[in-house]
């Protein structure tokens, strides 16, 4: 088994969150000693939050949204990583692509509505460009090769 810990940056590096929150806890659960406890931890740290993952694709998002409008027109025209509060960018975006319609069309799409047919859809070649996933990916291989799944 592996056990991934998840934390999300909320700073353009990940460094105070290994140190501060990831690596305290892999101390800590290492230390455990008389209990079955899974001790093959992986880290998932997204580079300032979890819905910068989500802008790594944006045609995905824009179709769960419903809209045809362009990456510009949406502010969505960052990389994923470069964006300080990538939540916001999401629901400023919705909230553009959405102002265009009728209010009897107008259904109030909130971000929460996306987390699962995004995190459903997304194709994971779409997040290697993300160093964050690139570090949780080497992560999980690195578990592996311990669990000799890998070589």
């Amino acid at each position: 088994m592996v056990l991934c810990i998840h934390a999300d940056a909320d700073a353009a590096t990940d460094t105070h969150t290994f140190d501060h929150k990831i690596h305290p806890a892999f101390t800590t659960v290492s230390a455990i000693q008389g209990q079955e406890v899974c001790k093959n931890l992986v880290a998932i740290v997204p580079i300032q939050m979890t819905e910068a993952w989500m802008l790594s694709d944006k045609d995905l998002l824009k179709a769960e949204v419903g809209t045809d409008k362009s990456n510009v027109e949406l502010g969505l025209h960052r990389s994923p990583e470069d964006y300080a509060d990538p939540k916001q960018a999401i629901e400023a975006a919705i909230r553009i692509a959405r102002q265009g319609l009728t209010r009897r069309h107008r259904h109030e799409l909130t971000i929460s509505e996306l987390y699962l047919p995004i995190g459903q859809k997304i194709a994971l070649n779409n997040l290697e460009n993300l160093s964050s996933y690139q570090k949780f990916k080497a992560a999980v291989r690195d578990a592996f090769v311990k669990l000799n799944y890998l070589y």
